[in-house]
């Protein structure tokens, strides 16, 4: 497989597959072929870095007579989380700096500042923290995964050797984030030698992924528990409301932010009006055309140009040892536009054409091989993911019968005024269903972490409304594997009819095709 996926690569420098890639990105979309990237397996002897959060707090303490203060403390905070979440966007966008600039905080693909505005706008627009932190770290982890930094494509239009460098996301289907995923190592496109960058504005940021190498397993049900634990939980009392000033300066700043970011007339911008007003834009920063093995730009008029792409705060560098680097030829020169006359001939003879089509014909056979290959890797991983979904719902159903069970605190034992923003369960808890504080075990026949549940040891056990419930969800678990069995390879029925629990044989996939500067694709 890693030789059909390097071939891949290699035509693609060539032009002579991008038909096929393009058809492949399409396919993408479709349900049934999630993933068109070899799934090359971790081997067990590897250590897997997991994820480093805060340690949670199992939902065993908690009481269902908690939810009438916590309703009230919910909705009463709410304004206080909005504007925290604010003042995060704000940060965030003045991290990011100006969208028009070929700068290491714009690079194309989820990036390190896109994280941070992704948690900023979802506490903004989910002022409950628990439920944000828990829908936050669902939706990164999904876009980092499915919409990664190319190195053939660090800015658009340009400086963009691949023309379909999008065939590159949506490669890790669901499935797998929830069974678990492992991240490449992976560093910042436009600059992978430093760690931080300082904006034009005077910001020093932060610009390498803090997920990469790193081990992730997303909980389907993570964002209900999140909810079910704000209701619960012990109350953390009430925090201040901000004032109108503040609400003033909050909303000032934001708008600030917005600003910088979104303004197109900057000097290096990539705003080909801006450029034709009179703004000096980027040399790569006009559209290309890639026709018959080279690329070629239309749009050079002769307008004010830079004379680098990356203009503010850029280190002394070779802009050709660029990955991404090509050579554009102006599509205005007259010699080009002959030269790219005679190249349309000579690709339109007969004996062209035949070998056009049948090398077609032959990237078609290749893609069919292995879409035949990815239905059978989906069902499986959709009856894997299936079952690990099962098992954090009792899981889940588990929770909220001990609630039923516990005692709530005194109503003197309780805090009345909070002022600090803490989360009390983790991100951890919330998104992948085990606490930090306890390690997670190794399966046997994988390098994944398993998830390892911190049952309390002094507390009785509560009488399980949820038994019944319980039984008829494994029952159709059941029912969905032996159904399931029959489409899966032969040799793989077996597996049809193991453990909701046990389903976790595919972890460790380090699928995808997300590229790195310096660092082989992971296989």
């Amino acid at each position: 497989m890693k030789t059909d996926v390097d071939a891949t690569s290699m035509s693609r420098r060539t032009g002579g597959s991008r038909p096929v890639t393009a058809l492949g990105a399409a396919l993408v979309g479709v349900g049934v072929v999630s993933a068109l990237a070899s799934h090359t397996p971790t081997p067990p002897d590897v250590q897997v870095p997991t994820v480093t959060a805060d340690n949670g707090v199992r939902l065993a303490g908690n009481s269902v007579a908690n939810i009438p203060t916590n309703l009230l403390q919910t909705i009463a905070n709410m304004p206080a989380v909005e504007y925290e979440g604010m003042n995060k966007t704000s940060e965030a966008l003045e991290n990011s700096s100006n969208w028009w600039l070929y700068i290491p905080t714009n690079v194309i693909g989820f990036d390190q500042q896109d994280k941070q505005k992704l948690e900023g706008t979802t506490l903004m627009m989910v002022p409950i923290p628990l439920v944000a932190q828990a829908n936050f770290e669902q939706w990164w982890i999904t876009m980092a995964a499915n919409a990664p930094m190319t190195e053939n494509c660090t800015g658009i239009p340009g400086p963009c050797s691949d023309v379909f460098y999008f065939d590159q996301y949506g490669q890790v289907p669901t499935w797998q984030l929830v069974l678990g995923y492992r991240f490449p190592e992976i560093r910042n496109t436009i600059d992978p030698n430093h760690e931080t960058y300082t904006t034009p504005e005077g910001k020093v940021v932060e610009i390498q992924p803090d997920w990469s190498g790193k081990y992730y397993k997303l909980d389907p049900w993570g964002p209900q528990k999140a909810i079910w634990e704000t209701l619960t939980q012990d109350p953390t009392g009430y925090r201040p409301a901000p004032t109108a000033d503040q609400w003033l300066k909050a909303l000032n700043r934001l708008g600030k932010a917005s600003w910088i970011g979104l303004n197109p007339n900057v000097e290096g911008t990539y705003c080909l009006p801006c450029q034709l007003g009179g703004i000096k834009g980027a040399p790569d920063s006009l559209p290309k055309q890639y026709l018959f093995g080279n690329y070629y730009s239309f749009f050079d008029f002769g307008q004010p140009q830079t004379e680098h792409n990356w203009v503010y705060n850029r280190p002394d560098y070779d802009e050709k040892s660029r990955l991404d680097y090509i050579e554009v030829r102006n599509g205005q020169d007259p010699k080009v536009q002959q030269q790219l006359l005679a190249d349309a001939r000579a690709a339109t003879t007969p004996e062209a054409l035949r070998e056009s089509t049948a090398e077609f014909y032959k990237n078609m056979d290749a893609v069919g091989k292995q879409i035949n290959e990815n239905i059978a890797i989906n069902i499986e991983g959709l009856q894997k993911a299936f079952g690990v979904t099962l098992e954090s719902g009792q899981d889940f159903l588990d929770q909220i019968a001990e609630s039923f069970g516990a005692q709530p605190k005194s109503a003197s034992s309780q805090p009345r005024v909070e002022v600090r923003s803490q989360i009390t369960m983790s991100s951890t808890r919330a998104t992948q269903g085990y606490d930090e504080r306890v390690a997670p075990s190794t399966a046997q026949n994988s390098a994944a972490p398993q998830a390892a549940q911190a049952k309390p040891a002094t507390r009785p056990a509560p009488t399980d409304p949820f038994s019944t419930l319980r039984t008829q969800v494994a029952d159709v678990s059941e029912q969905v594997s032996d159904a399931v069995a029959p489409l899966l390879p032969f040799g793989q029925h077996s597996s049809a009819h193991a453990a909701p629990g046990k389903h976790a044989a595919v972890d460790g996939f380090a699928g995808g095709k997300h590229r790195a500067v310096g660092v082989h694709r992971a296989s």
